[in-house]
């Protein structure tokens, strides 16, 4: 009969250990509704741990209430001898410790009889490498101190990290009977919120993949086709550029409108290539790109007085330069364009807005980037071994930074991009004052 009540008990605990595949996952959402409320032996369950758990103190257990509001939630007890005692509710492991993912949880502190007891609990975030060695845990961010009213701790990343793969709450209380609850546990992907045309220190735009202004914050104001001036995209999927027509009106002014700046000042210039285009047989009469800055619309814009003209004649592209030192808070960089006579054309591309340092001293040379495109999100960046390069920083093309990495003196630096979605973006370079630009596409 003992043979058979063992083998029973064997099977049991076969059974429950298969019932238990606890495989990494990728996301979280546990409201613990699902738990077996106990206070003995409640974990492991559910594929979630605890760590610490004594017969006197702490206890940590899942417990419900019933009524209208009924809940279930994990419970941390400090009981007879758990002060100063922490205890530790571990979470399934996760495959998602990427710094993509963000966690948010609820605590708040339970008393009997409506008696809240007095005394301090404070809940750490944190990762392990095991889910039953306290040993391996690391902190995340501060401790949380646990209120009487429930309070939602949210959009806490934690640093990527392959060898923690297991997120902990780590409660501990600095008096005897004291408890608290934590509910409402979520590991969800970071939303990326984009801010729309955020104001940018640089520009580096050859137009590429370039499809709507408005999309890329670029503006322009035209009459438009068919009588008067526009501006547009034009060439191929290899070169796109951006074509002005005067169409049938000579003498009228069209606009190419950048981001706004936030940079003008000594340190900084604009450089960008332009040329006559013939849209026809003959290349009539002259264009004439006058750059200066606009705040919101043309009756805004400010041209630069000194080396900010710039008369096209010949149709073979140049390279034209001019500083702006100074502009009002919230200025964009225009173009001002205009043909002498109708139906004249002119490209413009490659503009840049960069420090000067960075024209001189940091060319493109100065890193590689591969794989571009890249399909799985993961970037290396190789360094010149003279660039000196320090910070690495990925831009949406609305100018919002998305990534940012520190380069510690190695001569690559992999970059994991996994939260962000299928697009063109803009790495930069910097070493010191000076920057330098590569467009990346994710797939």
């Amino acid at each position: 009969m003992k043979k058979i009540l063992l083998s029973a008990s064997m099977l049991f605990l076969a059974l429950a250990a298969k019932a238990q595949d606890c495989t990494a996952v990728t996301t979280l959402d546990e409201n613990f509704s699902n738990f077996t409320a106990t206070t003995q032996n409640a974990f492991p369950q559910q594929c979630w741990n605890s760590i610490g758990a004594n017969a006197q103190g702490p206890w940590i257990y899942v417990a419900a209430t019933t009524g209208e509001n009924a809940n279930t939630y994990a419970v941390y007890y400090t009981h007879t001898a758990g002060a100063n005692v922490a205890g530790y509710f571990v979470a399934p492991e996760l495959s998602t410790i990427d710094g993509a993912h963000e966690l948010s949880f609820d605590t708040f502190k339970l008393g009997q009889g409506g008696t809240i007891p007095a005394g301090n609990i404070t809940v750490q975030v944190g990762t392990l490498t095991s889910a039953t060695d306290a040993s391996t845990f690391t902190a995340v961010g501060t401790a949380f101190t646990v209120t009487e009213t429930s309070v939602t701790h949210a959009n806490i990343v934690i640093p990527a990290t392959t060898a923690q793969t297991f997120v902990a709450f780590k409660f501990i209380a600095d008096s005897g009977f004291n408890a608290a609850a934590l509910d409402n546990v979520v590991w969800s992907a970071v939303e990326v919120t984009e801010p729309v045309c955020e104001a940018v220190t640089f520009i580096d735009e050859d137009f590429t993949g370039f499809e709507n202004f408005e999309d890329n914050c670029w503006e322009i104001i035209a009459n438009g086709l068919p009588a008067g001036p526009a501006v547009y995209v034009d060439g191929d999927d290899e070169n796109e550029f951006i074509t002005f027509y005067a169409s049938s009106s000579a003498n009228t002014d069209a606009y190419l409108i950048t981001p706004e700046v936030s940079t003008f000042d000594a340190d900084h210039s604009l450089s960008f290539d332009a040329q006559r285009v013939a849209l026809g047989p003959t290349v009539p009469g002259t264009v004439t790109i006058q750059v200066g800055t606009i705040t919101d619309g043309s009756a805004t814009f400010v041209p630069v007085t000194t080396g900010g003209t710039f008369t096209l004649t010949a149709a073979t592209p140049a390279t034209y330069t001019v500083a702006i030192p100074s502009a009002p808070a919230g200025s964009h960089i225009a173009f001002r364009i205009s043909g002498d006579t109708p139906h004249n054309a002119a490209s413009i591309d490659n503009v840049m807005w960069s420090t000067t340092a960075a024209t001189q001293n940091f060319a493109k040379g100065a890193f590689t980037m591969f794989p571009n495109p890249t399909a799985d999100k993961n970037v290396t960046l190789a360094f010149n071994a003279n660039s000196g390069a320090e910070v690495v920083s990925v831009y949406s093309l609305t100018g919002a930074k998305v990534f940012e990495a520190a380069v510690t003196g190695n001569t690559t630096q992999n970059l994991n991009l996994s939260a962000l979605s299928a697009g063109m973006y803009i790495v930069k370079v910097q070493a010191g004052n000076a920057t330098t630009t590569q467009k990346l596409v994710i797939q």
